[in-house]
């Protein structure tokens, strides 16, 4: 009899986990023992308590093998988990090594009037393939002659502020009532080009800038005075009084700000354009390799 509740203990617990097979035979086979007899001539229980002890045994057959499922789906589920965090890491660490390998952005920022405008487009001239502009988004309908997604990537600020909360830009400020903003996207596009990504901005872009990771080389290029700055923007005749008065209160204000420690890596003084544009160079060549032979690798 005995031996044949081992079996029927083995049938049992083998549909569950053969594994555990040997340990519950074991545990459960004292019980049985004490209470079913043996072959040396010992009394047997009646028939309706074997079969209840029979049954107590299966019964913690099922425990064990419910014990030795539960242990397993955590196992498992431990072992997916490690796995899941494993190429997690090692998805990141690609990604940082693709980002270290791109050239490093080129901010240039400095007061409306201050000539920056001016310096850019000799650099792009006469680097042709070594810089390229991030498109710009802006909520201001476009000027005769701009086309979408070259001159900017028009939109609206319903769309914008949408991608602004998403945080799909690196910054954006708003000016004369309307929105503009760089993303992420149209740096990494220039970027993939294997060209140094150029970010003209304003004060208010480079304040927000500096809360990202994106790491630029940050150029202020200032006038020599608010007073030429002043006879700079007459000159130009597109200002009424009003108006002008407006943008020398912003230039105050964001020359304070740049003045101050550690918010631009070099300053260009823009006093005579030629002076200027080789101060601005040596800047450039300081951080992008101008080689005509060789890639723009940022140093």
């Amino acid at each position: 009899m005995f031996v044949q509740c081992q079996r029927l203990l083995a049938t049992s617990l083998s549909r569950f986990s053969p594994s555990l097979t040997v340990r519950c035979i074991s545990s459960c086979s004292p019980l049985l023992a004490r209470n079913t007899g043996n072959n040396r001539g010992e009394k047997l229980l009646p028939p309706e308590e074997r079969l209840g002890y029979l049954k107590a045994a299966e019964k913690r057959v099922a425990v064990f093998a419910g014990l030795s499922l539960i242990v397993g789906y955590f196992a498992l589920k431990s072992a997916f988990s490690k796995m899941s965090s494993r190429k997690e890491e090692q998805d990141k660490k690609k990604a940082e090594l693709a980002k270290a390998s791109l050239p490093r952005p080129l901010v240039v920022a400095g007061p409306s009037g201050s000539g920056k405008s001016t310096l850019l487009t000799r650099l792009f001239s006469d680097n042709p393939d070594k810089f390229g502009f991030s498109v710009s988004h802006t909520t201001r309908k476009p000027r005769p002659g701009e086309e979408n997604g070259k001159h900017y990537h028009f939109s609206t600020r319903e769309s914008m502020q949408k991608g602004i909360d998403a945080g799909a830009f690196i910054e954006w400020a708003e000016y004369s009532g309307n929105m503009y903003g760089t993303s992420k996207k149209a740096v990494r596009d220039v970027q993939e080009q294997g060209r140094v990504c150029v970010l003209d901005i304003e004060m208010q872009g480079v304040r927000n800038l500096k809360k990202t990771d994106l790491n630029p080389v940050y150029v202020l290029i200032r006038p020599p005075s608010i007073e030429a700055l002043e006879e700079r923007l007459r000159a130009r005749q597109t200002e009424t009084e009003e108006s002008l008065e407006k943008r020398l209160t912003i230039a105050r204000e964001e020359l304070d700000y740049a003045e101050g420690p550690g918010v631009f890596d070099y300053v260009v003084m823009n006093d005579k354009l030629e002076t200027a544009y080789e101060t601005f160079i040596g800047v450039i060549k300081k951080v992008v390799n101008l080689d005509k032979d060789e890639g723009s690798t940022p140093q």
